[in-house]
């Protein structure tokens, strides 16, 4: 129990820097409209722009190790509060984790001649350890060892970071995109079932262990098999087409037992149902394109990025922004047409990889404008909630 000495303590911290998914869902939230709009004009011919290492290898590694790494860690560092009952990380410590991120992402957008490379590829592969340190703290302290399955996950995206500077941005950047699938399979399976069963009122359905163990497993392998590089040698084929085919067929049967049907009326809850749709789907089209080799595999990936990544990254700040700041989880009138945007946008640019050439700079348009939509109206909205103390007192 956090008790009143804590709450006294509290005031004395800047309301942005009391618990880790404020200063990092906000930063996330602008800088998902930053890296897609930029990258946007530059694919349509609107600008001319040279980042660190070139437009095209900074939006990919922006996206994920940027946009999605801060939310996983702001969601964990505030997750790790609720399962552990120790104080999370605040104060100047949050601070300074947040400057790590903030100090890389500026440096990487403005590419300084006076700034040698290997300081911002120092600066910008401190963070993930950094907060695989923080979160494993209070985990060791109450020997809640099942929980500690995060601090590997972001040191191996730390590894994946790496491999981007110093190998190739497929290598790396196709390894992070597995494993933070594997996050959100692991994590959509924990909370999305519970949400639905809670605010539905019905009992969650019991977990086959058969079907949980093939949509986990089956992702676990194909990250280490993104990771070892073996998905750019043809002889892995066919391993990584049943793979995929395992993957989606196990993820779907999982999906199929939540009742999405049930949450239709709740915005926060069908917008996590939809997000995670996009998984089961996307490993169809990759099974696909291993056993054909049709249609290239950074253009399907997209369907876990700006389709699952994207989509649920947006729904999960909206209820965590709500709930961990003492709000009841009832959204803005705006929110729901964000995530209707954001899914729509992740839609669109999957859909184009099957479309004829020239609907490509059509679908580029269509879905940066979509995309940028809904992380500016989460932005604006947001901004009170996450910068002002928590409506009840507490500590958070």
């Amino acid at each position: 129990m956090l008790n009143i000495t804590d709450s006294a303590q509290e005031q004395k911290i800047p309301a942005l820097f009391r618990l880790g998914f404020r200063p990092l869902f906000l930063s996330a939230g602008i800088l998902a409209v930053v890296v897609v709009s930029l990258w946007g004009a530059v694919v349509t011919g609107q600008i001319a722009f040279s980042p660190t290492q070139g437009a095209l290898w900074w939006h990919a590694h922006e996206m994920i190790f940027g946009f999605a790494c801060a939310v996983i860690v702001g969601f964990l560092l505030t997750a790790v509060q609720n399962w552990t009952g120790q104080l999370g990380l605040r104060g100047w410590p949050l601070f300074g984790l947040w400057l790590v991120w903030l100090s890389a992402r500026l440096l990487l957008i403005l590419n300084l001649a006076s700034v040698p490379n290997w300081l911002v590829m120092t600066l910008d592969l401190l963070f993930l350890p950094l907060a695989a340190f923080f979160l494993a703290r209070p985990i060791i302290k109450i020997k809640q060892y099942r929980n500690l399955f995060f601090i590997p996950v972001l040191l191996l995206l730390s590894v994946c970071n790496f491999l981007t500077y110093e190998v190739s941005l497929s290598h790396g950047a196709y390894a992070a995109i597995l494993l933070i699938t594997l996050v959100m399979t692991v994590m959509g399976g924990r909370v999305i079932p519970f949400f639905t069963a809670n605010a539905c009122q019905f009992q969650k359905p019991a977990p086959i262990k058969s079907i949980e163990l093939l949509s986990l497993v089956s992702v676990w392998l194909l990250a280490f098999g993104f990771l070892l590089n073996l998905h750019s040698q043809s002889d892995f084929n066919v391993v990584f087409a049943l793979l995929f085919a395992v993957a989606g067929f196990a993820n779907l049967l999982r999906w199929l037992r939540w009742k999405f049907i049930k949450t239709l009326p709740i915005p926060l809850l069908w917008s996590l149902h939809l997000a995670y749709l996009f998984i089961p789907i996307t490993f169809f089209a990759l099974a696909w394109h291993f056993a054909t080799g049709d249609y290239p595999l950074g253009s399907l990936l997209h369907g876990l990025t700006a389709g699952a990544m994207g989509s649920m990254i947006l729904a999960m700040m909206s209820r965590v922004s709500l709930g961990h700041s003492g709000r009841p989880l009832q959204v803005s009138m705006l929110i729901p047409s964000a995530f209707i945007a954001v899914i729509v946008a992740g839609c669109i640019r999957v859909l184009s990889v099957f479309g004829q050439a020239d609907w490509y700079l059509a679908s580029i348009y269509a879905s940066t404008v979509l995309w940028c939509y809904g992380f500016v109206v989460f932005s604006i909205v947001y901004w009170p909630v996450l910068t002002q103390p928590r409506l009840d007192g507490r500590p958070g």
